[in-house]
């Protein structure tokens, strides 16, 4: 519930939601980079024998975003999401020409990361079975929900879809060639994807570190990509990244040069490397001070 204080008294503000799954799709298509992070690229776009709601552009992972807006509850997600991902490993030079005559530039289909292609699902109220049935490790979806209040206030949460390993879903439509098509060209990372190969020191470094994150209530969220975890704010801002080394971390922070200040010394330029807004680095093992590590991360937190 949402409430607002008015005259000294709590009013709880009544859910006006969206009239029309239009209305909601021009408002993430308006506000999408605020959202989740991407460049909106196109709405209503179609190739083969679909209709792609709006196509995006993440540009951390250089790799296209579909977006799907549902209002019914009772749609699988996951025949339509494998359908889709489907379509674009079939048609990525239609996704490339749209991208070009968007951002006026000349890239090549080869100059994208294909592999971490997604499909957002985006509704005010996803079932728990829509929740349960994209939690897979393997399924490169995602999910947020958005509601409209009165007052033109929102709330919007990306679903933190927790990972199944064993239970059992029923998909209807989809045939088996096309998930082991897609599953071989576009891959999901999740926290067991970074630590198969650590060593029990670097998962210990790592443990520590999460969990003192969650403990200074920094309202973080972890994403994980495909070379490293990105610890999120709002969704949107990397605050660090982490890469798992053999018997250590590396902790990025997300802060040019000159904007954090290291009185002990411990990070290093790392501006010579592809993010422009990401400049500072530091070699985290057992013998850093955990409490300093968390102050640098305090700096970078408060700046965004």
């Amino acid at each position: 519930m949402i409430y607002k204080e008015k005259e000294g008294q709590l009013k709880e503000l009544k859910n006006v939601n969206f009239a029309l799954e239009r209305d909601l799709q021009r408002f993430v298509e308006r506000n999408m980079t605020a959202i989740m992070g991407y460049k909106f690229i196109e709405t209503e776009v179609t190739t083969d024998n679909y209709r792609f709601d709006s196509i995006a552009f993440d540009e951390e992972n250089n790799a296209f975003v579909i977006a799907e807006y549902k209002r019914g509850r009772n749609e699988s997600l996951v025949d339509q999401g494998y359908a889709y991902l489907k379509t674009v490993i079939d048609r990525k030079a239609e996704l490339v020409l749209l991208y070009n005559e968007k951002f006026d530039v000349n890239r090549k289909v080869k100059d994208f990361d294909w592999s971490q292609t997604r499909v957002v699902f985006v509704s005010p109220k996803f079932t728990q079975y829509q929740i349960d049935a994209t939690s897979f490790g393997d399924m490169p979806f995602e999910l947020f929900e958005i509601k409209k209040y009165e007052s033109d206030l929102y709330e919007i949460e990306r679903i933190n879809q927790r990972k199944n390993a064993c239970k059992k879903i029923q998909i209807n439509t989809i045939e088996t060639d096309t998930i082991k098509q897609v599953s071989k060209e576009i891959k999901a990372y999740d926290e067991e994807y970074h630590l198969k190969n650590a060593t029990e020191k670097a998962k210990e470094l790592y443990f520590e570190l999460k969990d003192r994150i969650a403990d200074n209530d920094f309202d973080l969220t972890p994403v994980y990509r495909k070379n490293y975890i990105a610890f999120k704010k709002n969704n949107t801002k990397n605050v660090i990244d982490i890469w798992l080394k053999k018997d250590w971390i590396e902790v990025v922070f997300a802060l040019k040069q000159g904007e954090l200040i290291d009185t002990e010394n411990l990070t290093y330029d790392i501006s010579n490397r592809l993010w422009s807004s990401e400049q500072y680095a530091m070699r985290l093992d057992k013998n850093v001070d955990m409490g300093y590590v968390m102050e640098l991360i305090r700096q970078v937190y408060v700046k965004k």
